[in-house]
């Protein structure tokens, strides 16, 4: 009896280790974000954005993909994570966007995985979503730059909850019975743990106390390693905001950013969990308002703000307060974002008889290229500049095409720095 009494403070240690999870051996977790490749000229002049990028694009012009693989490893994110609708090629460019963000991100030691939209539009039932990942399995997954963690390759999913834990049990042993790949499934219930690898709660802007609700979570998952002894992996996420008032949704609602702050109290939050890796919503979700891309209301503010906080996780400790912490740096002064009914003005462009463009007021060269549907290198090289070259009212661009159209720019667009 003496010696167990001797042993019983040991084996209250031992059990508390066995209910919490490990700490960061490796270091701060790998920063990834959500990414969307579904923009065009229809999305901006649409009325749904709560805001507008800085440069308005669209997703399948591989120089804006280069430039926001750019953006985002300068900011320490290391891998898009982008919502994809499955291989069919005709009508779908989430799979030819993602083809060519592979091949891009493999340009610049970047790393990008699909999040699969279990409700897309191309998958009519649990086959057509068994089948897509057969291709995915063979083919993006094998890409050098698809996202691996600890060797293995990362699928994250949207809305598993439309098929039950059964079905994926059946789907994960015809497509990948070895378990080859890492599955992320989103949401809540935890009972979709057994035929996927790990969770992530794709927003935590919905929460009363986000700080809260992310500390929930760890606890719970270690309890289903506990009871299924594998393991599995927690991939919390940070935000800075929300914003989806535009999109008719009866249950709207909008989180505000609050200078930053709800950004680093998130991010400090989702770090404090000790999670595999921390995800971002968003890189550029536009519609939903939690993008941190550079935009007309907040310029580089957020970018940056991520850096830093990227920055800083590298020294943070595993056992980090629940709670944002005090600011001891000095942060970049965020603008206060303008009026969300602020006017949307009518732009005109158009080219003179030998094809020349005068710039405008506000003007950006994403945007005159753009307008005129000609890639930007295209119009670079015809008028031997650069990206970063400072474009002058009265200007006049050579424009190598014979379209033009009308487009929508927000009114912030005249305050985008040039």
């Amino acid at each position: 009896m003496k010696k167990l009494l001797k042993l019983l403070p040991f084996l209250l240690i031992l059990l508390l280790l066995q209910t919490q999870r490990p700490a960061l051996a490796d270091g701060p977790p790998p920063a990834l974000a959500f990414y969307y490749a579904w923009f065009d000229e229809a999305t901006w002049t649409s009325g749904q954005p709560a805001d507008y990028p800085a440069q308005l694009y669209r997703s399948a012009d591989p120089t804006t993909i280069e430039r926001q693989v750019i953006q985002a490893q300068n900011a320490g994110i290391s891998a898009f994570v982008q919502s994809w609708y499955g291989p069919q090629v005709e009508n779908n460019q989430t799979e030819t966007n993602f083809s060519a963000l592979l091949n891009i991100a493999a340009q610049h030691t970047f790393q990008a995985a699909v999040d699969v939209e279990v409700t897309g539009p191309f998958f009519p039932d649990a086959a057509s979503v068994q089948q897509a990942l057969a291709t995915l399995m063979a083919t993006h997954v094998k890409h050098p730059a698809y996202l691996r963690y600890r060797g293995k390759p990362v699928i994250f999913f949207w809305r598993q909850q439309r098929f039950d834990a059964a079905t994926w049990t059946a789907i994960r042993q015809a497509v990948d019975p070895d378990r080859n790949t890492w599955w992320i499934a989103e949401g809540l219930d935890l009972s979709y743990l057994e035929p996927f690898d790990g969770l992530h709660l794709y927003s935590i802007a919905w929460a009363n106390n986000p700080v809260a609700e992310l500390n929930k979570w760890p606890p719970r998952i270690q309890q289903v390693e506990n009871r299924l002894g594998t393991d599995k992996l927690w991939i919390a996420t940070a935000m800075p905001g929300y914003n989806d008032l535009n999109l008719g949704r009866a249950d709207s609602f909008t989180r505000a950013r609050n200078n930053g702050q709800f950004y680093r109290q998130s991010w400090a939050a989702a770090l404090a969990t000790r999670p595999d890796m921390l995800i971002i919503t968003s890189f550029n979700e536009w519609l939903e308002g939690t993008q941190i891309e550079p935009g007309a209301t907040y310029g580089n503010f957020y970018l940056d703000l991520t850096r830093q906080l990227v920055n800083e996780s590298g020294a943070a400790p595993p056992n980090a307060p629940l709670v944002a912490p005090a600011q001891t740096k000095t942060a970049p002064t965020e603008p206060q974002p303008a009026s969300p009914t602020a006017p949307v003005v009518v732009t005109k462009r158009s080219l003179s008889a030998g094809g020349f463009y005068t710039v405008q007021p506000g003007d950006t060269l994403y945007a005159i290229a753009f307008a005129f549907d000609v890639p930007l290198q295209t119009l670079l090289q015809a008028n031997n500049i650069t990206a970063e070259d400072i474009l002058s009212v009265g200007q006049k661009l050579l424009v190598p095409t014979l379209k033009s159209k009308r487009i929508l720019l927000s009114e912030q667009e005249k305050n985008i720095p040039r």
